[in-house]
C-alpha cells in the first residue's frame, strides 16, 4: 500500500491528537491529593480507560485501589491491586483451629520489647483496624508513643484537637485510620510525626525524627508504617531504629502482597491469630487472622472499630441519585475526617457504622446535591 502525502498527514494528526488527549490527563497523585473523595472518584471514573492506556497505568491502579478503600468498596480494592500485580493476591484462609497464637501470648510478645513495628498495606484498612484492636492492651503494658507514617508534622495541633482533619496527612483521611488516631489520643498515646520523604535515606531520617521524641524511660513505642519500611535491613526503618537505639526491635508484618515465604511458629488451639516466622529475616513475624465474613456492606473486622450499626433507611426516607457518597462525621468536630464512609452505586439498603454513641452528621454527596442531617445515638 502506498501512502499519499494526505494520508500521512492524517496519521500524524491522529497520533498528535492521541498524545495531546493523554497529556491532558491529570497526574493521579494530584487527583487524590487535591480533590475531595467524591470528585476524585468522578474524575477517575470518567478517565479510567485513558489511564489504562497511559504511562500512569500502574500509579493509577494503586491510587484507584486506595481511593476505593476510603469509600468502603473493598472488593474493588482487590480488583485494582490484582490488575496492577497481574495476579491474584487472595490467599487461602488459614485453619486457625490447628495452629496459631492467642491474644495472651501475643501480649507476652509485645512485653518482650520496647519498640514494636507493625506494617500495613495502604489500600487495606483492615491492617489499621487490627492495631485499633490492640491499642488499649498495649497502653496497659506500658506503651506510650505511637509513631505514624501518615501523620504530617504540619498539623501541630492534632494531639490537643483530638481528631484528624484533611491536612493531618493523606492516609489519615481514610475513616479507619481516622478512628485509629482518635482512639490513640483518647487512650493517652503521644503521637509522633516522623516521615520525611524528601531526598534520600527516608527511613534513616524517620528514625532520627522518632528518637527526637521517644524516651524509653517514659514508655514503649509502637510504629505503624507502610509495606517494607519496617524491615530490619539497612537502610530501612526497622534497621535504622535498631542502630539509633542500640537495641533490638520487634517487627510484625500484616501485608504479604508480594508473597514472602513464612513458616508457622506458634501452635496453640482455639487461637485468634496465626503468627509465622519470616524466613528471610526482614521481619520477625507475619500475622494473619480470619476476618473474611461480611453482612451487606459491613465486613466482620469492623467490630474492631465500630460498636453501633444502623440501616441508612432509619435516617434517610427519600430517594437520591446514584452514585452517592455517605459520610458520618462527629457533629462536634470542626472539619473532622469521617469516621465512616461508603459509596452507594446501586439501589441498596446499606448499614451505617458508628464507633460509639453520640452526636453525628450524616452527609450525602452526589452530582445533584450535598445534604447534611444531624443525628443523636
Amino acid at each position: 500500500m502506498t501512502l499519499t502525502f494526505k494520508s500521512i498527514n492524517i496519521i500524524l494528526l491522529l497520533i498528535l491528537f492521541s498524545i495531546n488527549s493523554y497529556s491532558q490527563l491529570q497526574d493521579p497523585i494530584s487527583v487524590v491529593y487535591e480533590k475531595s473523595v467524591y470528585d476524585a472518584f468522578l474524575y477517575f471514573s470518567e478517565h479510567e480507560t485513558e489511564y489504562f492506556e497511559s504511562n500512569y497505568n500502574r500509579t493509577y491502579l494503586e491510587l484507584a485501589a486506595t481511593l476505593y478503600s476510603y469509600m468502603g468498596k473493598y472488593d474493588k480494592v482487590e480488583w485494582y491491586i490484582d490488575k496492577r500485580l497481574s495476579k491474584s493476591t487472595k490467599k487461602d484462609s488459614t485453619n486457625l483451629s490447628e495452629f496459631g497464637i492467642s491474644q495472651d501470648s501475643l501480649m507476652r510478645l509485645y512485653e518482650s520489647t520496647n519498640v514494636l513495628l507493625i506494617n500495613e498495606a495502604h489500600h487495606r484498612p483492615i491492617h489499621r483496624a487490627f492495631l485499633i484492636s490492640q491499642l488499649a492492651m498495649l497502653k496497659e503494658i506500658g506503651y506510650k508513643y505511637l509513631a505514624l507514617e501518615s501523620y504530617s508534622s504540619e498539623d501541630s495541633a492534632l494531639q490537643k484537637r483530638g481528631y484528624p482533619i484533611h491536612s493531618t496527612g493523606y492516609y489519615t483521611n481514610e475513616p479507619i485510620y481516622s478512628n485509629l488516631v482518635r482512639k490513640a489520643i483518647v487512650l493517652g498515646f503521644e503521637l509522633i510525626s516522623y516521615d520525611d520523604s524528601r531526598g534520600i535515606r527516608r527511613d534513616v531520617k524517620g528514625a532520627k525524627n522518632i528518637c527526637k521524641v521517644y524516651d524509653k524511660n517514659k514508655g514503649k513505642l509502637v510504629v505503624l508504617a507502610g509495606y517494607g519500611h519496617i524491615e530490619q535491613r539497612w537502610p530501612l526503618l526497622g534497621n535504622a531504629l535498631m542502630r539509633k537505639l542500640n537495641e533490638d526491635v520487634l517487627s510484625i508484618a500484616q501485608d504479604n502482597t508480594y508473597g514472602k515465604d513464612y513458616v508457622i511458629s506458634f501452635e496453640e488451639e482455639n487461637s485468634a491469630y496465626v503468627l509465622q516466622i519470616d524466613k528471610s529475616g526482614d521481619y520477625d513475624y507475619f500475622i494473619s487472622y480470619d476476618k473474611s465474613g461480611a453482612i451487606k456492606n459491613i465486613p466482620s473486622w469492623y467490630d474492631w472499630v465500630y460498636s453501633e450499626y444502623l440501616p441508612l433507611s432509619d435516617f434517610i426516607n427519600y430517594k437520591f441519585s446514584l452514585p452517592t457518597l455517605i459520610q458520618v462525621i462527629p457533629a462536634l468536630e470542626n472539619n473532622g475526617v469521617p469516621v465512616f464512609q461508603y459509596l452507594i452505586e446501586n439501589d441498596e439498603n446499606i448499614t451505617i457504622a458508628f464507633p460509639k454513641k453520640g452526636l453525628y452528621k450524616i452527609v450525602l454527596t452526589n452530582a445533584q446535591l450535598s445534604d447534611t442531617l444531624q443525628i443523636s445515638l
